[in-house]
């Protein structure tokens, strides 16, 4: 029983063969899911995929949350999937990452890609769910609309 908010807490996991696991806080009557487990699995995924083409530009990411806060990877997997250009600052100040980013993502605007919420900060300050955002929407833009 925690005593602060007056309700109880109760641990639920599940695994599904061969799919994810799910795990689950009852607090208080409801139920707050814990991600965790699927957010890996994407991130492990969206990290292949992005590998798979900034392989042609002799580039790799290791950790996706880390490796594209500086915007350089972001822009070359854009200049692969785009075949074109994007512009670069070569600093290592904030100012360099947030503006390469954005590069990045005015790059997908003018091609009418849909971008909710998600800002050059979010990208430089390294937001899980915001990048895999990012990237799932570049995935079904270049990926998806080939098919």
């Amino acid at each position: 029983m925690d005593k602060a908010q007056g309700c109880v807490h109760t641990l639920i996991h599940c695994s599904f063969p061969g799919a994810f696991n799910v795990s689950a806080i009852v607090i208080g009557g409801t139920v707050k899911a814990m991600v965790y487990e699927r957010d890996n699995i994407q991130k492990k995924t969206f990290t292949k995929w992005v590998n798979k083409h900034l392989k042609k530009a002799k580039r790799q990411v290791r950790d996706l949350f880390e490796d594209l806060k500086d915007g350089h990877n972001l822009i070359a997997l854009l200049e692969v999937l785009g075949q074109e250009r994007i512009q670069r600052e070569r600093g290592p100040l904030r100012i360099h990452k947030l503006q390469n980013v954005e590069n990045a993502l005015a790059f997908l605007r003018k091609r009418k890609i849909k971008l909710v919420n998600i800002r050059n900060e979010d990208i430089v300050d390294g937001n899980p769910k915001l990048i895999l955002g990012l990237i799932w929407t570049i995935i079904l833009h270049f990926q998806v609309r080939w098919w």
